[in-house]
């Protein structure tokens, strides 16, 4: 039984994998995968997918279940992998998927939790269905061994099976139905652009907090979904703001939403500056400041929005309110 004597179960995929998270290739991390079983989401008895490999190692059961697992290059930040990940992920599940949340780090590797796109999708032959306990079972030393990993499963297990709440902060882009929502909403949009999308769309970025990104393509170019948190004044109302007033510097903002505070945008063009020549370099420090410089003109336009008013007189009393934020200052703990 799980928190609060609730019954679990989780489905294994194959692969291959000598422990819990670790990949043999020095090069790759591991990111294990949780799949859940749909039809039982929200009740007792959630459970989760497993494939099937090669039996007798750790992490697997006598006949070779195990969690699916995906990788990645190291040292690359999970939410700017999910592009890749969703890929591998499709790959082995065969169906569309996308990687929804992040949920531990461990020994290098990854724990994250995966959404199919396909309600008819059936597992591939040779997968099972487990629970909480048998996949505590399937795992053995390594579950005891990569503590931070199992309590964050069995937390996710606690989510899926209704024994313990989703936290209400919890952005809408690491809920399960949010990718066809905002579809639903930027599809129109961008009929209404001339510029229909002919494609699937592909994270940018997503599995953490701060937002999510897609790209959709169309025969016009690829336009961005941008979604983030709702703090005022938001960062698609302050974009909008800004295409109209700077597009040679801003992208054009095709469609925005206050409420959900999600964008949607043609692509701007250019590359990226990482490993650009120093001149490009000063080229975009040289429009940023002149961005900078015209936009404190309409001081009262951006407060009016919403914008937190960081002028230099009003530091000391963000220094002040800084110092009373206990739990940001995260005081004795790690990096703390």
């Amino acid at each position: 039984m799980g928190p609060r004597g609730v019954a679990y179960t989780v489905l294994l995929e194959p692969r291959a994998v000598a422990t819990f998270c670790h990949l043999v290739v020095e090069t790759e991390a591991a990111v294990l995968l949780l799949v859940p079983e749909t039809e039982r989401l929200g009740a007792a008895g959630a459970r989760v997918l497993l494939l099937v490999d090669e039996a007798g190692e750790p992490g697997r059961d006598e006949v070779g279940h195990h969690l699916p697992q995906l990788s990645l290059p190291r040292g690359t930040w999970v939410p700017e992998g999910v592009g890749s990940l969703s890929e591998q992920a499709e790959a082995r599940l065969g169906a569309r998927t996308t990687v929804l949340r992040h949920l531990v780090d461990l020994d290098g590797g990854h724990v994250c939790e995966a959404e199919v796109h396909d309600a008819r999708w059936r597992p591939p032959a040779g997968s099972r269905w487990v629970t909480f306990h048998e996949l505590r079972d399937v795992c053995g030393e390594e579950w005891t061994r990569q503590h931070s990993a199992a309590e964050a499963i069995e937390r996710w297990f606690a989510e899926q099976s209704g024994a313990a709440p989703v936290p209400p902060i919890r952005p809408a882009w690491e809920r399960r139905g949010w990718m066809d929502e905002m579809l639903a909403w930027a599809d129109p949009a961008m009929v209404h652009a001339g510029a229909p999308r002919t494609g699937r769309p592909v994270p940018v970025k997503g599995a953490w907090s701060g937002s999510a990104i897609l790209k959709l393509p169309t025969a016009a170019g690829d336009f961005f979904l941008k979604c983030g948190y709702t703090r005022p004044p938001g960062e698609a109302a302050l974009l909008a703001a800004l295409s109209e007033g700077w597009p040679d510097v801003v992208p054009e903002v095709v469609a925005w939403e206050a409420s959900r505070n999600v964008a949607l945008m043609r692509d701007f063009g250019g590359t990226e500056l990482w490993g650009a020549p120093v001149s490009r370099w000063e080229n975009a420090a040289r429009d940023f400041g002149q961005l900078q410089l015209e936009c404190s003109r309409q001081l009262g336009r951006w407060l009016a929005m919403g914008t937190e008013d960081q002028r230099p007189e009003t530091l000391p009393g963000n220094y002040e309110r800084l110092l009373a934020d206990r739990p940001y200052l995260r005081l004795d703990q790690p990096r703390g």
